[in-house]
């Protein structure tokens, strides 16, 4: 339970640990960054996303990446498919390189 948690049983399970601990001083920050979504409400959130993300998606997109329509993904999340011209090879080698 949240209030009789045992440490030890931490180091065999930590292929299973996704940081659930309890931390009551943080309720108070969750419960202050609720309010500020409801301020904002999720559409304004949305229509902000969008904004940040529209040229980036569409620059994307002329280089060849695959991207979800707008009316199927949410703004603030979403995917990249990476053209069949893309040699994975050689940019997970790249991608090692840095």
């Amino acid at each position: 339970s949240l209030v009789d948690y045992q440490d030890e049983y931490i180091a065999g399970a930590v292929r299973y640990d996704v940081a659930e601990r309890s931390n009551f001083f943080l309720a108070p920050i969750a419960a202050a960054s609720l309010e500020l979504l409801l301020e904002w409400g999720p559409e304004r959130i949305q229509e902000y996303c969008f904004e940040l993300t529209t040229d980036f998606l569409q620059a994307a997109a002329e280089l060849g990446y695959l991207v979800e329509d707008d009316r199927w993904r949410a703004s603030h999340l979403f995917g990249l498919r990476m053209p069949d011209s893309v040699d994975l090879a050689a940019l997970r080698g790249a991608l090692d390189r840095r």
